[in-house]
């Protein structure tokens, strides 16, 4: 469960957590609070300006911010998936179909996707990133990231 606090994938020994009926946050976020600071000082260290899926989980202050591109997360418009992000990133998000169906909403545009802030300069912006950490960073770090939706299909 370790690992999934690093990198938020899950391994077929936990598949029980992925259940929408089990209350991972229950057992999960404990373990968290516990392992917290040992987690964030090695991913610091070895992945500046980044962190781990625990602390996107449950510390951020907010989710990272769309700066530019065409498209609408599905939370928007859908308020009950307000819980599926990724790294602070939405991992849902409004298509051709739902506005068709719904008549509302602006989808992705293929040519145009959603562009999002860096976990650099959302880590900025909130006043976390450490001095060690700055100085380890280029500047493309902060630059934004343009959403893959490729991943999904």
């Amino acid at each position: 469960m370790r690992r999934h606090l690093v990198d938020g994938d899950v391994r077929p020994s936990d598949w029980h957590f992925t259940y929408p009926w089990f209350p991972i946050d229950h057992y999960v976020k404990p373990m968290w609070e516990r392992l917290r600071d040992d987690i964030l000082a090695a991913h610091i260290r070895d992945h500046p300006g980044t962190r781990p899926h625990g602390w996107w989980r449950f510390d951020a202050p907010e989710p990272r911010r769309q700066v530019g591109g065409t498209g609408q997360p599905s939370d928007a418009l859908l308020p009950a998936l307000k819980d599926t992000y990724s790294f602070g990133v939405p991992t849902s998000w409004w298509s051709d179909d739902n506005a068709a169906i719904h008549g509302c909403g602006i989808p992705v545009d293929p040519d145009d996707p959603p562009l999002i802030e860096s976990e650099a300069a959302y880590l900025d912006r909130h006043n976390l990133l450490t001095d060690a950490e700055r100085k380890r960073l280029p500047a493309a770090a902060f630059e934004p990231e343009r959403l893959n939706l490729k991943d999904d299909e």
